[in-house]
């Protein structure tokens, strides 16, 4: 059920993500084709059971855009929570830390 719903909400949330990246965030939407799919094909759900696996896809995530080259370090990324985790600065919303 919950892979139907996500195939769901990717189909009819891509059109308006892209042009919301196109129309406020144009530098991130110029490294991509808007021609093609914004999401990953397929789902699975994963289940997080320990704070090491949480640190673990949050450190994942947290070098998305430096692996894409956006930026050189993760805390430099204004979109994500690595400033908080790292710096300790303010990402504009309010972050609950992994123990």
């Amino acid at each position: 059920m919950l892979s139907r719903f996500i195939q769901h909400w990717k189909r009819r949330s891509s059109i308006r993500l892209k042009k919301f990246l196109i129309e406020h965030l144009s530098g991130y939407a110029a490294t991509f084709n808007p021609e093609e799919p914004i999401w990953q094909a397929g789902y699975y759900d994963f289940n997080v059971f320990s704070d090491d696996k949480a640190r673990e896809k949050l450190e994942y995530m947290h070098g998305n855009p430096v692996k894409k080259g956006l930026v050189a370090r993760a805390d430099e990324w204004k979109h994500g929570s690595a400033r908080w985790y790292l710096l300790k600065r303010s990402v504009g919303v309010e972050v609950t830390a992994i123990s």
